[in-house]
């Protein structure tokens, strides 16, 4: 698979959140209001780490299990060659009962493919029919094999966590914008004539999400 897109939204929203709070913390009368968004701060900080961590994982695995494929595909042609050496023809019965197709074609096959192929060609390999000419070989490609199937498992399983904690992420990046609606409100309820100031407390593009709601909440002061 391709590496995991780290997500830069939350870090987006974290800087959000410092500005918003500070700039609440700055006002005198807005200041008692600065500890509204404050749980919700920490909690999207706290998750950011998490979800950097298995990242990482995932980005780790992804190469190892990337290494370990080179690897086959090295090892398959390379007991082709051995083969190929011994038997002095691809077409030889012994030959295709070891590697059924190219070496090429073999190491080449589709993601949805590797794992029967290459435990086919390692049950082949290891047989009790391979020349022992050719028994060094054959253990060579049987340990790249597992090796990769190895590498494969890690990599599903740190993708799979990855995935968990970008669910864990986004559930408490809501959160934060809950806490950051919540905010609002209680700066209209403070300022219910002065949309402007209440939108001032905000960076530009949160400002901008709940603008329609400020001039409806204005509006309906005014009546």
């Amino acid at each position: 698979m391709g590496m995991p897109a780290i997500n830069a939204t939350s870090g987006a929203l974290v800087r959000d959140g410092i500005y918003i709070q500070a700039l609440v913390k700055a006002d005198p009368e807005t200041r008692d209001l600065a500890d509204v968004l404050a749980h919700s701060q920490r909690d999207l900080r706290a998750t950011m780490v998490v979800r950097t961590e298995h990242d990482t994982n995932a980005i780790e695995a992804g190469a190892d299990a990337t290494f370990w494929l080179g690897a086959v595909r090295r090892a398959i042609v390379a007991f082709g060659t051995k083969a190929f050496g011994h038997f002095l023809s691809r077409k030889a019965d012994g030959y295709l009962r070891l590697l059924p197709k190219s070496p090429t074609a073999l190491g080449g096959v589709v993601a949805g493919q590797r794992a029967a192929t290459f435990e086919k060609l390692k049950k082949a390999a290891l047989d009790k029919a391979t020349p022992k000419e050719l028994q060094a070989a054959a253990k060579e490609l049987a340990d790249a094999i597992d090796g990769w199937s190895a590498a494969v498992k890690v990599e599903a399983a740190m993708d799979e966590q990855l995935a968990q904690a970008l669910a864990a992420e986004k559930k408490v990046a809501d959160g934060w914008h809950t806490s950051v609606r919540k905010l609002r409100g209680r700066l209209i309820d403070r300022f219910p004539r002065d949309a402007r100031r209440v939108s001032s407390y905000f960076p530009r593009r949160v400002a901008s999400n709940g603008k329609a709601k400020a001039a409806t909440a204005e509006a309906a002061a005014e009546k």
